[in-house]
Order: structure tokens, then sequence, then C-alpha cells
């Protein structure tokens, strides 16, 4: 295995590049944005930049920090790989999936030296097979999303090629904020990196390969996933394009599929429907009756102090402008909002999927 190496920079980093390719191992092609802050622009040159030679490509982004050998690493990681998917060398500690993935790498930390998910999650250290660059790139050139791994993300996706990432990371992010409008710094480091005084020749790769669970398990053309859920009988998820109707919605993507697993709708009340649910809304039989268990309410002790005055208020029932007016970025009230719209006869998608990015940013 041979990788060759390019930078993604901006400008208004200029000052962390001689810094990282003195730091690297193998010299670096800088690809720098043109002047348009085009995210794919900048990050289809790095891709491009690839060596005709080199196996894989390396793209890294002018934020990174990075361990000692870290070419020469990577080289000898791959070595434990299929060799023709792509290797995110970053699990990060912000969204997506902030919750699953959390809870997947306390599960790493017993031996494994792979995670393997369904999407390219983080763009700041990404490896490519050089064979598959040119169709990847022809065809995130037909898409708008603005975030290059993203719409790369998408195409792997659609291939059914998952992304695995060494355990743990060989790169972290620098203390400097995100270039993508709406973000800061705050929580975007690594959940554990080996450290920027250590060889990525040293460690092991040879460890268990651990999967996201439920995700990475699923497949276009498999069987859909059920979901119920608990707070409302016809929810409507526009962001992902689902509606539940009598509790019950399937979802056909992975990308649905983990959206309806997120922290965010769980709180909405949407869990993975139980087999004996799935089995009765079939229609197959059981042997007996399906109770849907709902969840106990929860009723504060008497000796709890109220409420400050206005906390409680009632989401104002007028145009979506007064609404979003009355929610600012204070996610709780998003939610509160969310929970209202969804009991209106015709709820407003547009107005829901605005609501969902700010209940979102908790």
């Amino acid at each position: 295995m041979t990788v060759s190496v390019a930078i993604m920079a901006h400008p208004k980093r200029s000052e962390f590049i001689p810094e990282l390719e003195a730091q690297l191992d193998r010299p670096a092609t800088v690809a720098w944005d043109d002047g348009s802050n085009s995210r794919w622009g900048t990050g289809r040159r790095a891709l491009l930049a690839y060596e005709p030679a080199a196996t894989h490509h390396l793209v890294i982004q002018d934020d990174a920090v990075i361990p000692r050998d870290l070419v020469a690493g990577v080289e000898a990681a791959l070595q434990y790989t299929p060799g023709d998917v792509p290797v995110c060398l970053y699990v990060g500690k912000t969204r997506p999936y902030r919750e699953m993935v959390r809870e997947y790498v306390k599960r790493a930390e017993q031996g494994a030296s792979w995670l393997v998910m369904d999407q390219i999650n983080w763009g700041v250290a990404i490896v490519f097979p050089t064979n598959i660059i040119d169709d990847m790139v022809a065809w995130c050139d037909t898409q708008r999303i603005p975030n290059y791994d993203s719409r790369m993300s998408l195409w792997f996706e659609h291939q059914g090629i998952p992304t695995w990432y060494p355990w743990p990371s060989l790169v972290d992010h620098r203390e400097s904020p995100s270039l993508v409008p709406g973000r800061g710094h705050s929580g975007r480091v690594a959940h554990r990196f080996i450290g920027a005084d250590v060889s990525a020749l040293d460690i092991d790769y040879s460890g268990d390969v651990l999967r996201l669970p439920s995700v990475s398990d699923y497949r276009p053309g498999g069987q859909p996933m059920l979901f119920y859920c608990t707070k409302h009988d016809n929810l409507s998820v526009p962001t992902i394009g689902v509606r539940f109707k009598d509790h019950f919605a399937e979802a056909t993507t992975r990308g649905a599929i983990a959206y309806l697993q997120s922290p965010f709708m769980r709180r909405r009340g949407v869990r993975p429907a139980t087999e004996e649910e799935e089995a009765a809304w079939r229609g197959e039989t059981t042997g007996g009756p399906v109770l849907v268990q709902e969840p106990a309410p929860v009723n504060p002790p008497a000796t709890q102090n109220p409420a400050p005055d206005g906390q409680h208020e009632a989401v104002p029932d007028g145009k979506a402008e007064e609404v979003l007016a009355w929610v600012g970025d204070d996610p709780s009230r998003a939610q509160g909002a969310i929970d209202a719209e969804q009991q209106r006869e015709k709820p407003r998608k547009t107005l829901l999927a605005k609501l969902e990015t700010i209940a979102r940013a908790e």
C-alpha cells in the first residue's frame, strides 16, 4: 500500500500550513480555497491531486493535529482493512449521532483496533482508494451538499461501502473555530487521539473490528426497520421524509434509521419496535394479544419548586414566523413547539424542519 497526500487549505488558516507540511512524513500537495469559500471545491481539488502510482490518497484538512510518522502508519494500518474502503482517521465527540458514537467507543476500549460505520462522519483526515476517486468526484459534482465529506459519504452509501476508523484516532483538531457557518470550536476534539508525540507506526492495528450496531448492519434492499412512537399517533419527520401512522413508521435508508435512533428522536418518544409489536403491525400471529407498554408518567415531587414564570408558557398558535420568534435559539422551546405542531391537523413541514434544527442544537 502506498499513500499520496493533499492538504485542504484556507487562507484564514495559512499560518498552519508550513507546520503541518513539516510534520508530515511525506510531501503533500496543498489545495487552496480559490476565494469562493466552497468546501466541495477545495476538497475536490485535494482529491484530484492524488498520485496515479499510489494505491490510496490521504486528504487532510489544515486544522489537523497529527502524530509522528502519520503516512507510514496509515500504510501499515491499511494492511488490516479490505483495501477498497474509505478510512477516516478521526472519531469526534460532536454530531452526528453523538450519543450512539459515545456508547460505541466505550465498547471499543475493550480491545478494538477498528470501528466501522456506514457514513463518513468527520472530514478532518480521510484516506481513499485512488481507483474510485475519479468516479466519486464525477458523481459528487452533480450534488449540492455543501460539506465535501457529507457529499462523498452519500456516494459510498449508494455503493454500499462502509467507512473504517482506526481506534484510537490518528488525528485531532486544532484549537481553532470551524470555517463552516454556525459552528464554533466547542467539542471539536477526538474521543481519543494517540497523541502528537506518538508514532503512528507504534499502534496495534490487528485488534478487533467493531461495527456500529443497527445502522452499519443495514443495507439498501433489505427489510425496512420498523419504529414506534409513544408520544404521537401521526408524527411527521420531514427532515428524512418519514411519517408515522397510528404510532408506527418504517425506515428504509441507513440515514433515516440512524436519525430515528438519535437522542433527539428518543425525546420525541421514538424507538425501534419490538418483535411482538412488529409482528402485530404486519398482521402476523403471535399466539396472543400484543400490549404496547407506554412509559409511565413521571410526577414531580410535591416539594418541587415551581418553574420560573414564563418557562411553560403556551406555544403561540399563529404564523410560523411567530412560532420561530417565540422559540429563538432555545432547544427546549423548539421541542415544545414541535410537539404542539404535531397536534395540528396539517403540520407545517417547513416549520417542523426549522424547529428540528434548533432542537438538535442542544
